[in-house]
């Protein structure tokens, strides 16, 4: 990265990383409450959906100052441009954070634990963006690697968020769906974010697919190797092996 008080742009991949990590809290947001209202709906849970609706909305709008502010391809983003997007997304992380803790209050009362244990993954995903904005954009720190040093947390209650740089038990053993057989294949999912592979995983599965998961490359190798497999979903940027 060059200095900060040149306003020279900043190195394109330093950028490519920080708008990476930006969208994957942005998609996990956006991810779980589609896949929350979904089941709000199915179910008649009806005290949850306006509440859903409105974290659905947020994290989509978060997606579009991002890709607005740090669009793939552009070449001139400075820290100017990081600091403004932070005083963007503020706002959005704030209505997030409080609406997500209303609808685990609900989801509580009503005695939803599935519920309330994917309420947390967003809360979590919320808390992390809410981190990463603060060392990323407003202090410019200048790594250029995937997550590198920014401090990760989890959401009280939270079963398994798995952030990068924690721990993890990945489920990498094959899942079908006990009940939806209209859809048939063997697909593999490669991606070093469990809540990634989590997301990825239960829309397949709901659709009768058979699912296995790999955590890197070398993973993904192997189980390739293995054969029986009808597509493979690859993420980019892994650590070991990338998606190249």
């Amino acid at each position: 990265m060059t200095d900060p008080r040149t306003g020279t742009p900043l190195a394109a991949d330093v950028v490519s990383h920080v708008r990476h990590d930006l969208r994957t809290f942005a998609n996990h947001i956006l991810g779980y409450s589609d896949m929350l209202l979904e089941v709000a709906r199915d179910d008649g849970i009806a005290e949850l959906i306006p509440g859903l609706e409105e974290v659905h909305a947020l994290g989509g709008t978060l997606l579009e100052q991002i890709g607005a502010t740090l669009a793939p391809g552009r070449t001139d983003v400075t820290l100017d441009d990081y600091r403004t997007l932070a005083d963007q997304l503020h706002p959005l992380i704030e209505s997030l954070q409080d609406g997500t803790k209303r609808l685990l209050d609900k989801a509580q009362q009503l005695g939803r634990a599935e519920e309330e244990n994917d309420l947390h993954k967003i809360l979590t995903a919320t808390l992390n963006l809410r981190n990463f904005v603060a060392e990323r954009l407003l202090e410019g720190e200048p790594h250029g690697e995937r997550g590198a040093s920014v401090p990760r947390c989890e959401a009280p209650g939270s079963q398994n968020d798995a952030p990068r740089g924690h721990a993890e038990a990945p489920n990498t053993g094959e899942l079908t769906s006990p009940t939806r057989q209209e859809a048939h294949g063997r697909i593999l999912i490669v991606d070093d974010v469990e809540n990634n592979r989590d997301m990825l995983q239960r829309r397949l599965v709901r659709q009768g697919y058979t699912v296995v998961q790999a955590t890197n490359g070398r993973e993904a190798l192997a189980k390739i190797g293995q054969g029986n497999l009808d597509l493979v979903l690859l993420d980019i940027l892994m650590p070991e092996i990338d998606g190249f």
